[in-house]
């Protein structure tokens, strides 16, 4: 073929290594898995396709639903960010907190 082994397992590693990062970067809504995986591999040339494939994901993400940590939090029904909330049902600090401490 065209490409020896060797490159082409190489070639084969790095784009599973930005398909893997795109795919947490979709699932978290979250950018900081580009900067760790960047760190680890040490690799200039590969800080582009991770950082448009993550923010591809990200755009995508942010159109179909809300990120995993919020889906957590409303699943749970954990009192949540205001952002969170819909009009009345959106909660602050002073909405939750106790004010009798019981002893």
């Amino acid at each position: 073929g065209i490409c020896s082994e060797p490159l082409q397992d190489e070639f084969l590693g790095r784009f599973a290594l930005i398909g893997a990062s795109a795919f947490v970067a979709g699932s978290m809504q979250s950018f900081a898995q580009v900067i760790v995986v960047f760190e680890r591999t040490c690799l200039p040339e590969m800080l582009i396709p991770l950082c448009a494939s993550a923010l591809a994901a990200i755009f995508i993400a942010q159109c179909l639903s809300k990120n995993f940590f919020d889906s957590v939090i409303e699943m749970k029904k954990l009192p949540h960010l205001p952002a969170l909330g819909q009009g009345r049902e959106a909660l602050n600090a002073e909405g939750i907190m106790r004010r009798e401490i019981p002893i």
